[in-house]
């Protein structure tokens, strides 16, 4: 059966080490330690005396496209983004945003459109910082008084998310950017254009009717240690398991951090995927499912907005749209072949063993949609490319999770589809990972361990040929939602 969903693997090897570098895939990574005394318990970390181990300052002297030193959406200022589709001559970007300055353009896009709604989340991060949002169109209205407890959350069908792994820089701002495009171009009566592609005022207006819900930041204490530090930064800031000697032994990789199939010593077969229990590997799971603030409180948001209907995950850098599932290939044909059945415990993730006949069951009218849209978007963000990027960079696919990056668990766009499945009362969420854009080549040597090179930090040219492609993929994604309606 499974060889079937095999064929497009040899065309995804150019993904395989996207999120993930070759030096931080198993039995590679420089820094492993396995040394159970070392590690902080839970309640050490919870100690006021508890220290987070420090890596020493960075020798970064080239970071890429630079964070700005200043707030350009200052509170209570004039200024609101506004992406580059709707305007005629955008000018570039010339620096990422800061942590502080993502909030501030969230909130001056509150003040400037009347359907748009900042709210905060409810679960605290471990450096104490609150996660918040924002809900777009719908027909919504902030409600009296711009109180953020006011809301129909029935009235929205889109979620997207940026900065899972802050590393990979840029989703915030190419989100901002986006939906600023989609208020600007409906308050002018005009469409947008992305390079080679555009769409029309109509099919804006039909994009802000969907309701959107953004979440820019996912992770901000991995952002704002990752701003500071420069240190190519891909998990959350939770020193619970980390060695006292190992820096990089901080944190949890969120995107193995949800439910389905966390588990994976008892769900996967042995040596499959990338997870792991070691805290000093850059994809550690932590504790638990949904051990984490950051992975609860986007839980909260999908179950705050019931209508909820199509998910994206934003991340960086191998030009490839993902659908689930991400632990095995998909079939159609037998549903008795799925997560929930223990038959198939030790047997998940062998995409290559003859001997074991597994692949993960999906309706196949949902394959079909998560298919066809994935493959939508790749041509949408290829079109969006100038002469330069065209011709230097590969082209965007379609994929599976899986057969693009390998087996995981525990990961964002998986959780949103099994929802349904989980819980009948609850909407049908179909999911996607988005990895934009390509690697800063600069930046990614073998002479240079990652601290101090990261391929994830972009060029300003990088920077702004992602600002329209991801701009064009989203876009893409709300018309195939339009289009389900």
């Amino acid at each position: 059966m499974k060889y079937t969903f095999l064929s497009t693997w040899s065309l995804q090897l150019l993904a395989a080490t996207a999120c993930l570098l070759p030096s931080e895939r198993p039995g590679n990574y420089s820094n492993k330690t396995t040394n159970n005394k070392l590690r902080l318990t839970a309640r050490q970390a919870a100690d006021s005396n508890a220290t987070v181990p420090q890596a020493p300052p960075s020798n970064n002297t080239d970071t890429g496209m630079p964070v700005s030193p200043t707030n350009r959406f200052p509170c209570g200022g004039s200024s609101v983004p506004r992406g580059v589709g709707s305007v005629d001559d955008p000018s570039p970007v010339e620096e990422i945003m800061s942590l502080p300055e993502i909030k501030t353009a969230v909130k001056a896009l509150e003040a400037r459109f009347d359907d748009v709604q900042f709210f905060e989340m409810p679960y605290r991060t471990y450096e104490n910082r609150t996660l918040f949002g924002v809900r777009i169109g719908g027909g919504g209205q902030r409600g009296a008084n711009n109180s953020s407890n006011s809301f129909d959350g029935s009235a929205y069908s889109v979620l997207i998310q940026a900065a899972i792994h802050p590393r990979e820089r840029g989703s915030p701002d190419h989100l901002l950017y986006f939906v600023s495009d989609l208020l600007w171009a409906r308050e002018e009566g005009r469409g947008l254009r992305y390079g080679g592609i555009s769409y029309t005022a109509a099919q804006v207006s039909a994009a802000l009717d969907l309701g959107i819900v953004a979440i820019p930041v996912v992770n901000p204490d991995g952002m704002a240690h990752d701003q500071q530090t420069n240190s190519c930064w891909r998990k959350n800031r939770n020193p619970t398991a980390a060695s006292p000697s190992s820096p990089r032994s901080v944190g949890v990789d969120l995107n193995r951090n949800f439910d389905l199939l966390w588990d994976y010593q008892r769900t996967m077969a042995p040596g499959t995927m990338d997870g792991s229990d070691d805290p000093a590997m850059e994809y550690y799971h932590g504790t638990g499912a949904f051990s984490e603030a950051e992975t609860r409180n986007v839980k909260w948001v999908m179950d705050q907005h019931p209508r909820l209907a199509w998910y994206m995950d934003l991340h960086t850098a191998a030009q490839v749209v993902l659908h689930g599932w991400c632990h095995d290939a998909v079939q159609a044909d037998d549903p008795a072949q799925n997560w929930k059945n223990p038959a198939y415990d030790g047997k998940r993730g062998t995409l290559f063993d003859p001997e074991v006949d597994y692949a993960e069951y999906m309706d196949r009218a949902d394959w079909d949609a998560l298919s066809v849209t994935a493959a939508r978007m790749a041509s949408a963000m290829q079109l969006t490319k100038d002469e330069e990027h065209a011709w230097s960079s590969d082209p965007y696919v379609a994929s599976q999770g899986v057969l693009g990056f390998g087996p995981s668990t525990g990961c964002s766009i998986d959780h949103a589809y099994s929802r349904h499945l989980e819980d009948a009362t609850k909407n049908k969420i179909l999911g996607f990972g988005f990895e934009f854009g390509e690697f800063n080549f600069d930046l990614s040597r073998e002479d240079c361990p990652i601290e101090e090179c990261c391929p994830f930090y972009p060029t300003v040219s990088i920077f702004n040929h992602n600002n329209k492609a991801v701009a064009a993929g989203l876009m893409e994604l709300l018309m195939a939602a339009d289009r389900a309606l």
